[in-house]
């Protein structure tokens, strides 16, 4: 039986290595072609135009979305301008009363945080392709640059998808503007497109998944949200300590996302720190044990554990802001915080997704 990277093509062009996977997933890509390639854009392992089609789904899915939330991301404050409108004397003073018609403008902070969401957006689709058109399933799913690829894709991933959440809690001020509408279209097709791309990526097996999903989520959640606390957004009345407090929560995550997954490979069999010279010594072996490494281990469980314990503390003073969107963001990155902590402090197969890959 054939691999799936090693497969032939016609006489008349003889790629090798990368290249050839990356011809064979521009022929997987054409309907004309009956050539198949299994990735994570359709890891199907049967081709057809039932799975061309689907193929073809995923990507339109992604393109939509990027398009919609690029839109929504940089158009932020072209979109959100101040449209209220007053009598104006010579001198351009407002008199009498202000009318209002819409929104009232947005800050910096919104419109870097658009800015920053739609980048991390492009990036993230075009790291996604890029990795999908130069490995196989079998590579990306892999422990070694395929996991640190998914851990790319998904930070970058959602962290647009996120800075499209901000933005749009942002437009739902006013519901009756199209803005609003635009918006909330974008966060549907960001979402599935998200989705998406998980569940492609279960099925192909790739590694310590749930473990990349959700503290790049929460990471990002957090980001955005310190930035808000920091500028006077969220928790105006906030102390330079609490804002210092808001930026340690997703530094010390994105720390512990670094750490976990840098040990993990260094623990893996042929690592520089695992205790097997190679994966032939290390039989059965297939990643790594840094469960029975408790030293190794707790250096990426405490940081987790500590931001989980500030944003805690972070949801207490950021909940006497009178702006809802504060609260959702520093709740819901509390609840990630700790659903992280149950991830990692006591994996399982069910709760993991995997049988031997334990944190």
């Amino acid at each position: 039986m054939q691999s799936s990277r090693h497969a032939q093509l016609p006489q008349k062009a003889a790629p090798t290595g990368d290249m050839l996977h990356a011809n064979l997933f521009v022929k997987t890509a054409l309907p004309t072609d009956p050539t198949w390639i299994p990735t994570v854009v359709n890891p199907s392992e049967k081709g057809g135009a039932m799975e061309k089609g689907l193929f073809w789904l995923h990507i339109v899915v992604w393109v939509v979305a990027l398009l919609l939330g690029s839109i929504t991301n940089f158009g932020a404050a072209s979109f959100m301008t101040n449209s209220s409108n007053a009598s104006m004397d010579a001198d351009g003073i407002a008199t009498g009363a202000f009318t209002y018609d819409g929104y009232m403008g947005v800050t910096t902070t919104t419109t870097v945080i658009g800015i920053l969401g739609g980048v991390a957006s492009i990036l993230g689709v075009i790291t996604l392709l890029g990795a999908a058109a130069w490995f196989n399933k079998d590579e990306f799913a892999g422990t070694g640059i395929g996991l640190i690829l998914n851990v790319v894709i998904q930070f970058l991933t959602l962290f647009g998808t996120t800075s499209a959440f901000y933005i749009f809690a942002q437009a739902a001020s006013v519901t009756t503007h199209a803005y609003y509408g635009l918006a909330l279209t974008s966060i549907i097709f960001m979402v599935y497109a998200q989705v998406l791309l998980y569940c492609t990526s279960s099925a192909i097996g790739v590694a310590a998944l749930p473990r990349a999903f959700i503290p790049s989520l929460a990471a990002s959640t957090q980001f955005i949200s310190a930035l808000a606390v920091s500028s006077g957004d969220f928790a105006p009345h906030a102390t330079n300590m609490q804002k210092t407090i808001a930026w340690l929560v997703p530094i010390f995550t994105v720390l512990s996302i670094v750490m976990m997954f840098g040990l993990r490979i260094a623990t893996q069999p042929g690592g520089f720190l695992s205790k097997y010279p190679g994966v032939a010594a290390a039989g059965a072996l297939k990643v790594s044990n840094i469960k029975n490494r408790p030293f190794l281990r707790s250096m990426f469980l405490t940081p987790y554990l500590v931001s989980a314990i500030l944003s805690v503390y972070k949801l207490s003073f950021v909940k006497m802001d009178t702006d809802p969107t504060s609260y959702v963001f520093a709740f819901f990155g509390m609840m990630l915080n700790f659903t992280i902590v149950g991830v990692v402090f006591n994996p399982s197969a069910e709760l993991v997704g995997i049988d031997d890959d334990v944190a």
